[in-house]
């Protein structure tokens, strides 16, 4: 099968994460990877954690671990769920208009909740 083309005739269709990930997300994505990569050399600099946290009594601490944890988490939702979109966007050929990249362009707005015909873009339903 050949590649969907778009309205310009263009078959190079890029299906990315990012695409799917406002620049708050991708600068947080990164702040986080090098945070958590950092944690990981010094964890490396130990025996094992319970050495590590002898000498650092805040890494024992269960808030620290939490925070840690939910990072982790975030992290791996948020990538998680960019990909699957990704996959599922390149799979099914249908090209995806990228996120609003602002955090002003998301303000609730009477105009963003209908389509180029006046029509509600999240109301089609499937009639069989």
């Amino acid at each position: 099968q050949q590649g969907s083309t778009d309205s310009e005739g263009s078959s190079d269709i890029e299906f990315t994460r990012d695409r799917f990930l406002s620049s708050e997300q991708i600068s947080a994505l990164s702040e986080i990877s090098q945070l958590l990569a950092d944690l990981e050399k010094v964890e490396r600099l130990y025996q094992n954690c319970r050495r590590m946290g002898d000498e650092n009594r805040e890494y024992r601490q269960p808030v620290f671990k939490r925070r840690r944890d939910a990072l982790i988490l975030w992290m791996k939702v948020t990538t998680g769920l960019a990909d699957c979109l990704s996959n599922l966007s390149q799979w099914f050929g249908v090209p995806v208009i990228p996120v609003l990249k602002t955090s002003e362009s998301r303000t609730p707005s009477s105009s963003s909740r209908t389509g180029s015909h006046g029509d509600s873009t999240g109301s089609k339903r499937f009639n069989p």
